[in-house]
């Protein structure tokens, strides 16, 4: 299974968390949540798991996750889903419970014709500006 050799080879294990965009965003349907099962499973314990884009919309329930001593999470993308002001907030519950389990990511690139690497990078910058 690939998450064995992953661990074999010292490779932290990525999992997309968050809603998904384009036509599978049905947040309802899933939430990463779901992966407890995987994360926690006593044959994972020394697999390093990255929850990627902080679970968003669920960024609380996701949070909790961390709390296992193999599992951190990033803010990629975040910038681009929520008002800086809203990542303040999220940012700040993260910090208190689990500061050293939180990464910072960008995903700064082009979703479609509409939506550019420009408007990502503008998440980015945000993000990386929340917290103050």
């Amino acid at each position: 299974m690939l998450i064995d050799q992953a661990g074999k080879l010292h490779l932290p294990v990525h999992f997309h968390s968050a809603v998904r965009h384009r036509r599978l965003f049905q947040p309802a349907q899933w939430q990463s949540t779901e992966l407890e099962n995987v994360l926690r499973d006593p044959r994972y314990k020394n697999v390093t798991f990255v929850l990627i884009h902080g679970g968003y919309p669920y960024t609380l329930e996701m949070i909790w996750m961390t709390a296992a001593k193999n599992v951190y999470t990033d803010s990629s993308l975040m910038g681009y889903y929520v008002y800086p002001s809203e990542l303040k907030n999220i940012l700040k519950q993260w910090i208190s419970l689990y500061p050293e389990k939180i990464m910072f990511g960008s995903d700064a690139f082009p979703f479609n014709d509409a939506v550019g690497a420009e408007e990502t990078l503008v998440g980015s910058r945000c993000a990386r500006h929340a917290p103050r």
